[in-house]
């Protein structure tokens, strides 16, 4: 229990915790002489620990014995993200325990916390801004574009779907645009900047 990588607690059917190995002290702050003293319910709060023993409950019934993303606080006041795997175990004498078997992901709960707050960023730029702008795959599959753009071009997203970039190249300037895609491909180059016509669904150049 004590040279695992994952940080474990033991703790009786009340809660009470009878055992911790390092990387539980190490994640949670305290000693393991601090621990064996305590009760879930310090690690976990009244409105979280109610809601551990819930999803407890419910995931018993579904035949599961995960829960993610809980709540926990640390000896130092920091909360943390843990996921738990748990488990019941049982003695030679019969009586039960709780293993519980959990991991700190705060910094990957932070780190989508970041990534959902400028992805939401970009699409209120994307739909707001006065640009017709759209999105495609390095294969020009159009995937995305704006509102703008729609007014612009004509195009609605049904039509979009059917069609690929190079579909809507001015064609005297589809060459360009195939070369400099292939040199991306290649790694030749980072990016590109062009003046490129596009083609209006009423076959307009624009």
């Amino acid at each position: 229990m004590q040279d695992v990588g994952e940080a474990i607690l033991i703790a009786d059917l009340q809660g009470k915790i009878i055992e911790a190995n390092y990387k539980a002290t190490e994640i949670l702050g305290y000693h393991r002489e601090e621990l064996v003293q305590m009760h879930a319910k310090q690690i976990h709060p009244p409105e979280i620990h109610q809601k551990v023993i819930a999803t407890i409950l419910e995931t018993a019934k579904n035949g599961k014995n995960v829960i993610p993303n809980i709540l926990a606080l640390r000896k130092d006041g920091n909360w943390i993200w843990i996921n738990i795997i748990y488990k019941i175990i049982q003695l030679e004498n019969d009586e039960k325990f709780y293993q519980v078997i959990f991991q700190d992901i705060t910094s990957y709960v932070l780190a989508e916390a970041v990534i959902k707050e400028s992805e939401e960023k970009f699409r209120g730029t994307f739909e707001q801004t006065l640009m017709g702008i759209f999105l495609a795959t390095l294969s020009g599959k159009i995937f995305r574009v704006n509102q703008v753009f729609r007014n612009i071009f004509g195009y609605s997203n049904a039509d979009l779907s059917k069609l690929n970039l190079v579909d809507i190249i001015y064609t005297e300037e589809r060459q360009d645009y195939q070369i400099n895609l292939r040199s991306i491909l290649a790694e030749k180059i980072q990016n590109y900047s062009t003046d490129n016509r596009l083609i209006h669904k009423k076959c307009k150049i624009i």
